[in-house]
């Protein structure tokens, strides 16, 4: 009923008719601010549907690792500068539904956007661990506006998990497996990543202080989920392909 009013709507489904839900959720009651998860939709039709119509809404995506206590350590010691490499790598981490999570990390940091993406010749599409979806190994490289690339890795190997950061002399490395930062090979000290339901709670606070600056809006991040899927339908040939 459209007389009643909440403060937050949180759509935790998987992606399929994801737009649908929202749109549904418009039509039926007032909801002040709504956080999707991500992956947002698993159709580009609805994808750019989301766009269209939820344009300048106050809506979010639980992207969580720009919320990780490493996120405020590599803040301050990365700079927007070309030279920088950046790596992710890891073994069978479900690449195809958690990328966008480390690339909004990365464009929060550095201020930047998502210009095109590649999906080597090495990757290949497998289906996911939950029924009716894919997944994809091998890399993917996002190009960032800054000239930047961060480069994904999955593979189906004994590879730890770990984001890796290099400018000249200096490299960071974030080893998610045992949550340790390492900078110019010296530990700094244990990186928990930060459980859902506390990020949640953050999002929570954000959003009663109106610091929406620290929040990854619909609006700055619909064109990486758009420019991600085409990529990936356009590398397998397919239009159907189910990211969750």
């Amino acid at each position: 009923k459209k007389d009643l009013n909440f403060f937050l709507v949180i759509i935790a489904t998987n992606s399929t008719g994801r737009y649908n839900i929202l749109d549904q959720i418009s039509k039926s009651f007032r909801a002040e601010h709504v956080l999707l998860e991500k992956f947002l939709e698993d159709k580009i039709k609805n994808l750019r549907l989301l766009k269209k119509k939820f344009n300048k809404k106050k809506i979010f995506v639980n992207y969580t690792w720009r919320y990780f206590p490493a996120s405020k350590i590599l803040k301050k010691n990365i700079k927007n500068n070309k030279d920088i490499l950046i790596r992710y790598e890891g073994k069978s981490w479900n690449m195809a539904s958690n990328a966008l999570h480390i690339v909004d990390m990365i464009k929060y940091i550095l201020n930047a956007d998502v210009n095109n993406i590649e999906l080597k010749k090495n990757t290949k599409l497998i289906n996911s661990k939950r029924k009716g979806f894919n997944e994809v190994l091998g890399t993917i490289v996002f190009n960032l506006s800054n000239k930047i690339k961060i480069s994904l890795n999955s593979f189906d190997k004994n590879i730890k998990k770990r984001l890796i950061i290099s400018h000249q002399t200096k490299k960071i490395i974030y080893e998610i497996d045992n949550n340790t930062l390492l900078l110019k090979n010296k530990k700094i000290k244990k990186m928990e990543m930060t459980p859902v339901s506390k990020s949640t709670n953050l999002i929570l606070s954000y959003l009663l202080k109106e610091k929406y600056e620290k929040l990854s809006k619909l609006d700055d991040c619909i064109d990486d989920s758009i420019l991600y899927l085409s990529q990936i339908n356009q590398r397998f040939k397919k239009t159907n392909i189910k990211i969750t």
